[in-house]
């Protein structure tokens, strides 16, 4: 025979002959590939070309030999057929190989002489025919992806580039908006956030003289009542006043005043004023009528009562103003209503002021050295322009029904500044500092809610902020928390929820180095927190541990968590373990030394919208400096996600029941840790790592520029990954475990621009 060329041609196919022979043939409209194989007594060529070949298409072959010419036409892509373009060699038995794909196919046809014709059953020497098959790791090292399932489907090349991840929404910050006198202070760093302060956040001495008090947002120190007058009665008193003065032994007029406070109570009438004159006179006076009690001010009339109760008050109506207290306790209200101001109190064995029942209201109260401020067991008191210092007991004690407290301070507190183990208290505008045990601190049955109140500078070993214990609950809105020991807020088996508050440089116990952490739940505890910045914290920022113990979290930054003093350990900003669990919505995580998000123990952390960055290694050792890691068990799942810019390994997995589920995240710019040796996993810098059996499913991602593996493979794990990118990395994936499939990491992932894109590693 003559050499002769096969050509498809502008949709057909056809025979150029050195000789008369000229071959039509029309193209089916469904074919986008074709295979054309020539027969020879000793071999077979087989061509595969795809839809830019076939129109128009030109193969060139000599026919001298040839037995048989046959035309495959399939309906699917050859990057969808898993075949590659050009030439298809047979290969030895053996090699992953696999024949001409009869799926997808239209038809197949042979040349019979001068015509074609469509045949149903292909000869020994098609049928055998094999081919070597693209093994999955080379598939992604060619920049090849699978579409379906790789059991039934093929490599496709090249893989089409995958949607990017959708980033995650950022927190939106705290609202502060500032009570009068106050103002906001700027962030102290980095990340920290402005928060509304008295004294604009300097420290105001409380020094202020005895009837004088310097409250928050006020400027200077101001009267805590009526100033003092020139006589030695207050000024402006109404007709009918009793009087009292030291020295007295009158009728109780102005001129021949009673000696007692006692015996002009018995006298004034009903409704009636009793002015006190300046100096010292002696306590232990039941008020069991309605009269008004009315010093000449605060810092010159004193009533002293020495081992019992100043003033015990039974009776409705009843009014005491402008003097100071010293007594056993300074005032008990055991019934009746009590309207109170411009009071310097001093309870040396029990509070200044004890609410047992009935109604106490007012305002302008000192509380000096004495052994606490207000005690509500009962009734309800509402206080305001309140100040305390140099309490050895708790500022403010409720152990029964309510207390509101508006506009206070207290500064040197050798113990709670408020505790409400029953009952109900609310707390505004007002400040807390140099305190031994707690801010706040409830219990029980005790119901505490706090508005714009800042509480700093803890002076004890274990100070907290804000301690929550079995059934009580506490609600803040607008708290500031500075330098609190231990924990600045804590919950064990209660509840409690913050929003719009701001949390800085919480510090270890002193006695051990350790905590310092930002908020802990535990014990079955519930905490919610909304619009919360943690900034400067030791050992952990958000910390949830054991079953029942959940954190909600929604608008919440943790930045510059550091490790423990005492070992420089720990460094994690959000961590949840031995079953305790934390929910988030939209969570930043700026700078923790050591792990930015921790499950452990079988804890679980879930959520929308996280983004850690900047993770650094412990400053114990320069070890780790990992995004997240999960093991014990424990589970992480999250949409839209960012991993950027840590050390060691953006997200780790590991042991047999630990799962991560993934999707819309980023994992990039992981470098190194600052220590050297095995302990510290030198030399990793691996955007995901899933080691020991650990499961893991990310859908579309990104994972890129990261110093060594893009995915580190590990003791067979269960990983899957559809829909990603894998780019910049040293290796795009490296597997230790010969047993895993790579096809559960082939779906619709693009492999590009590593140094190597796929190592396989025998362990």
């Amino acid at each position: 025979m003559s050499p002769r060329r096969v050509i498809v041609f502008g949709g057909l196919l056809f025979a150029a002959c050195i000789g008369p022979l000229d071959l039509y043939f029309a193209i089916d409209d469904a074919t986008t590939a074709a295979i054309v194989v020539v027969q020879r007594e000793r071999s077979l060529t087989v061509e595969a070309i795809d839809e830019s070949g076939l129109r128009p298409f030109r193969l060139a072959y000599e026919d001298e030999d040839v037995l048989a010419t046959y035309v495959f036409e399939y309906e699917r892509s050859l990057a969808e057929l898993d075949i590659p373009i050009g030439t298809l060699d047979s290969v030895e038995p053996g090699v992953a190989s696999r024949a001409l794909p009869a799926s997808a196919r239209v038809h197949v046809r042979e040349l019979e002489g001068d015509e074609w014709r469509a045949i149903t059953e292909l000869p020994p020497a098609l049928a055998d025919f094999r081919f070597k098959r693209t093994t999955i790791d080379e598939c992604l090292a060619e920049g090849g992806c699978y579409l379906s399932d790789p059991a039934r489907s093929s490599c496709v090349r090249p893989c089409p580039t995958p949607p990017a991840p959708t980033p995650p929404e950022l927190p939106a910050p705290p609202n502060f908006p500032c009570p009068p006198g106050w103002e906001i202070s700027a962030p102290r760093g980095d990340d920290d956030a402005a928060a509304c302060e008295p004294y604009a956040g300097v420290r105001v001495p409380n020094d202020c003289p005895a009837g004088s008090h310097h409250l928050p947002g006020t400027a200077g120190c101001s009267l805590i009542g009526a100033a003092c007058p020139t006589g030695p009665f207050a000024e402006d008193l109404p007709a009918g006043t009793v009087y009292v003065a030291p020295g007295g032994g009158g009728d109780g007029t102005r001129a021949a005043p009673y000696a007692s406070i006692a015996e002009a109570v018995a006298a004034a009438p009903e409704g009636g004023t009793i002015a006190l004159a300046k100096g010292e006179l002696v306590g232990g006076v039941t008020i069991d009528r309605p009269v008004s009690l009315r010093g000449a001010c605060a810092a010159l009339t004193r009533v002293v009562a020495n081992g019992e109760t100043t003033f015990v008050v039974t009776s409705s109506g009843a009014a005491i103003a402008d003097l100071s207290a010293r007594g056993q306790a300074a005032i008990v209200v055991r019934g009746g209503v009590l309207r109170v101001s411009g009071l310097d109190l001093d309870g040396g064995a029990f509070a200044g002021l004890s609410v047992v029942s009935g109604e106490v209201s007012g305002g302008g109260l000192v509380f000096d050295d004495g052994r606490g401020g207000v005690a509500v067991d009962g009734g309800e008191a509402r206080l305001e322009r309140v100040s305390g210092r140099d309490l050895p007991g708790a500022a403010v004690s409720v152990t029964g029904g309510s207390l509101t407290l508006s506009d206070f301070v207290f500064d040197g507190v050798d113990g709670n500044v408020v505790v409400v183990n029953a009952g109900e208290a609310t707390l505004r505008r007002g400040l807390g500092r140099g305190f031994t045990f707690t801010g706040v601190h409830t219990s029980a049955r005790g119901v505490v809610n706090i508005e714009d109140v800042v509480l700093r500078d803890s002076a004890g070993d274990n100070a907290g902020g804000v301690f929550v214990a079995s059934g009580g609950r506490a609600f803040g809105t607008r708290v500031l928390i500075e330098r609190a020991r231990g924990a600045a807020i804590g919950v064990s088996g209660g509840e409690a929820a913050f929003k719009d508050t701001v949390v800085r440089e919480t510090d270890s116990v002193q006695s051990t180095g350790q905590f310092g952490h930002g908020a802990d739940a535990y014990n079955g505890g519930t905490l919610r927190l909304e619009r919360t910045v943690f900034w400067e914290l030791r050992g952990t920022g958000i910390f949830a541990l054991a079953s029942g113990t959940t954190i909600d979290l929604k608008d919440v930054v943790v930045a510059e968590t550091r490790g423990w003093r005492s070992t420089g350990e720990i460094g994690v900003a959000v961590r949840a373990i031995d079953s305790g669990r934390i929910d988030f919505e939209r969570l930043r995580v700026v700078r923790a030394h050591g792990f930015g998000v921790v499950a452990a123990a079988e804890g679980i952390i879930g959520g929308t919208d996280l983004t850690v960055s900047d993770t650094l290694p412990r400053d114990e050792n320069g070890a780790y400096g990992r995004g997240a890691e999960v093991s014990g068990g424990a589970q992480l799942e999250v949409t839209r996600a960012v991993f950027e810019r840590g050390r060691s390994v953006a997200v780790f997995v590991l042991d047999f029941g630990s799962e991560v589920r993934l999707t819309d995240v980023r994992m990039s710019g992981t470098t190194e840790s600052a220590c050297v040796g095995f302990s510290c996993n030198s030399g990793l810098a691996d955007g995901i790592s899933v080691i020991l059996g650990a499961t893991a499913t990310v859908e579309r991602f990104e994972i890129v520029d990261n110093a060594q593996y893009g995915v580190r493979i590990v003791n067979n794990p269960q990983l899957t990954l559809r829909d990603g990118r894998i780019a910049n990395n040293a290796v795009g994936i490296q597997s230790v475990s010969p047993a895993f499939d790579l096809g559960r990491i082939a779906q619709g992932v693009l492999l590009e621009d590593n140094a190597r894109q796929v190592v396989l590693v025998e362990p």
